[in-house]
């Protein structure tokens, strides 16, 4: 009896040994594989913040370009959103990793996409400040280029060893698995007691893993991400919910085999993903394809299809598992973007101005067709090539190219500047030339761009205006030199004939006298007026610093015995510019105008006259005001034409020519004039004058 016991004491002792060490090992094994599923899912969900990164990146640069395009706000708005998400999905990659060495990779990732998104934002602040093709420029930057290559390096490094990381957490998970099933067998062999803690353990292991399973498919639908797993032996799919989204297809109506996977397909296509199968099973490497799929209801979706094998203890295939993915908004922006890129370079070298872009260093590194053409050079390819040196091979005036250099420097950029440069063979043109400065973030010059026209045939017709002019000029001299000494002598006679015989005239004779002096006088007027009209608008008289304070002051001698006689007042700045032009013509500009406020005075009020300075930009402007008779509305657009008078010679004489001639002096000058007034209340003309150049 004492030996039974002790038999059964060993029995039990030993019995609960087994129970003891057998659930031991089933619940450490059942903890391991809990561990290996949140490994698996923190595997899956960092595959899934990895391609959320790329598709970011990728909606980002969309995003970016179509704003550039259409100037869209919209585009911006959701480019912020999704830049902002970026730094999201990386601080998840970091905590959901604990080994150093896929952490280095990650901190890589990080740094490069902080560089790619600086990038990014440099670009729109180019774009905002300078335009698209400058932002464009600014992205095609080799360095620019060189981050974008290795971020998606990194990036399809990065993928890599997490999904090599998911296969091997896979077969660990299928091994406890087995270990799990035998624990519960012995156990139920042992002490059927133990099932009912096992099976509490297991419920409760089943609802974590089924919750997991719920925040997967979530998670799947957020990124529009299917997994699928194929069995070869059953020839049977398995398939996610967004799977079943992706393809169009509603559970329990779509045969899950490989055949009505590719029933999606075209026949061509069908054979592509056969091969392209067959290739990754008999190698044991990556499935990946980029394809549309027909849906159940006749509508098509662009997805990329990525697949592993599952391989058994002696590592053979046995099955396939993989995800896929709806990338249709992607390629749709793509095809967007390229057309976008297609448009701006149809414009780029159709346009009939040069555009061209060069280094700091002196060399071309883009010229369009027109370019090209504008310096005789058969393609854009050639120039580039025959063009090393653009300061000796270009610029036919190293003077022009310091110049220039001065102005970009200080400006960051130059405007219609005129110049001449050397074609191919040797012969100069003139261009009109548009360039500003690209510069890297930290400052230094990275590109000139610039826009030149070839204005040859305007600066012959110029020439050939100048030289037409300088012989009106001289023939309106010599003419008015014949012309004035007949009408002194007979302005000269007809005062002796008045003085002689007036004693003989009757009052009829004294009248025909005076009326002749009188013609002969305006003749004489009229013919000084011609002559100072042909001499307002001669762009060839030499040009220099001209001090407006010296012109006011002798307008101001020249009109004070008739400022004297109207009791006229003149007020002028304190301090007036100094501008580059010709002194008499400016003198005559400011002397008509004057006398012009002067003249057309009312009756019984002393004519006030100010002249007024305002400083723009690159401009003076001035007003003349006075506080005359006025224009009415209706006469206005008469004012700056030849001969249009507006009163009769009596009451306010003069030849029609003064205002002709003072527009005729701005417009000279490189300024514009115009007027305002209010009939009974005065009138004030306004024009410009450019400043001097530094």
């Amino acid at each position: 009896m004492k030996r039974y016991k002790r038999k059964i004491l060993v029995f039990l002792i030993v019995s609960l040994l087994i129970v003891v060490g057998s659930f031991t090992i089933l619940f450490l094994n059942f903890r391991k594989q809990l561990s290996l599923q949140d490994r698996i899912l923190v595997l899956q969900a960092n595959l899934t913040h990895t391609d959320s990164i790329i598709t970011n990146l990728l909606q980002l640069e969309s995003d970016k370009r179509a704003f550039q395009i259409t100037s869209d706000i919209s585009y911006l708005r959701n480019f912020y959103a999704i830049r902002t998400g970026c730094n999201g999905s990386i601080d998840r990659l970091k905590s959901n990793v604990s080994d150093k060495a896929t952490i280095s990779l990650i901190s890589e990732v990080d740094r490069l996409m902080e560089l790619r998104l600086a990038n990014m934002d440099s670009g729109l602040a180019v774009f905002r400040k300078n335009g698209p093709e400058a932002a464009i420029l600014f992205m095609q930057d080799p360095s620019k280029r060189s981050i974008r290559e290795r971020l998606a390096l990194q990036l399809h490094s990065l993928k890599s060893s997490f999904q090599e990381a998911l296969q091997s957490t896979t077969a660990g998970i299928n091994k406890k698995s087995e270990q799990n099933i035998i624990g519960l067998l012995v156990l139920v062999l042992v002490f059927i007691s133990l099932m009912f803690i096992a099976a509490r353990t297991f419920r409760r292991a089943q609802h974590r893993v089924i919750m997991n399973h719920l925040k997967f498919k979530e998670a799947q639908r957020i990124a529009k991400i299917g997994s699928w797993e194929w069995n070869f032996k059953t020839n049977r799919l398995k398939w996610s919910q967004e799977q079943f989204r992706i393809f169009g297809e509603t559970r329990g109506e779509f045969e899950l085999t490989y055949k009505g996977y590719l029933n999606h397909f075209s026949i061509q296509e069908q054979q592509k993903i056969m091969d392209l199968m067959h290739s990754a099973i008999d190698k044991k490497t990556e499935f990946v394809i980029e394809h549309d799929i027909r849906r159940r209801d006749g509508t098509s979706l662009t997805v990329m299809e990525r697949g592993n094998l599952i391989l058994d203890k002696d590592n053979n295939p046995v099955g396939m598992f993989g995800t896929t993915q709806d990338i249709s908004e992607r390629k749709d922006y793509e095809k967007q973007l390229l057309q976008a890129e297609l448009k701006y370079k149809a414009i780029i070298d159709n346009s009939a101005d040069g555009i061209y872009q060069s280094t700091p260093d002196g060399k071309f590194v883009m010229v369009n067709p027109s370019m090209a053409g504008i310096f005789g050079y058969a393609s854009p390819a050639e120039m580039i090539n025959q063009v090393q040196n653009i300061g000796i091979q270009i610029y036919a005036d190293p003077a022009d190219r310091q110049n220039m250099a001065e102005i970009i420097t200080r400006q960051g950029h130059i405007e219609n500047y005129e110049m001449q440069v050397l074609k191919k063979d040797g012969s100069r043109i003139w261009v009109s030339a548009n360039i500003r400065i690209l510069r890297n973030d930290d400052g230094t010059v990275q590109f000139y761009e610039g826009i030149l026209e070839d204005i040859s045939d305007r600066k012959r017709a110029e020439e050939e205006i100048l030289q037409l002019n300088k012989s009106l000029e001289q023939f309106a001299n010599i003419t008015a030199h014949d012309l004035q000494e007949p009408i002194r002598m007979v302005s000269g006679f007809l005062g002796l004939l008045e003085k002689k015989y007036a004693a003989a005239l009757d009052e009829q004779g004294k009248g025909y006298i005076f009326r002749a002096k009188d013609g002969a006088d305006r003749m004489s007027i009229l013919i000084r007026d011609l002559l100072e009209f042909s001499r307002s608008g001669n762009k060839a008289a030499k040009k220099e610093p001209v001090n407006l304070e010296s012109v006011i002051d002798l307008v101001q001698k020249d009109m004070s015995i008739v400022m004297q006689d109207t009791s006229a007042g003149l007020y002028v700045p304190e301090k007036m510019p100094v501008v580059e032009g010709t002194h008499s013509a400016l003198y005559r500009l400011f002397l008509n105008l004057v006398s012009n406020g002067i003249k057309f005075r009312k009756k019984d009020t002393s004519p006030q006259v100010s002249i007024l300075l305002n400083e723009q930009t690159d401009c003076w402007e001035f007003t003349v005001q006075d506080n005359g008779i006025g224009v009415p509305e209706k006469d206005q657009p008469k004012l700056f034409q030849a001969f249009q008078r507006l009163h009769r010679k009596e009451d306010y004489p003069g030849t029609g020519l003064g205002l002709v001639t003072c527009k005729k002096i701005v417009e000279t000058h490189g300024g514009k004039i115009w007027m305002t007034s209010e009939f009974g209340k005065g009138t004030a003309f306004h024009f410009t004058l450019p400043k001097m150049r530094a």
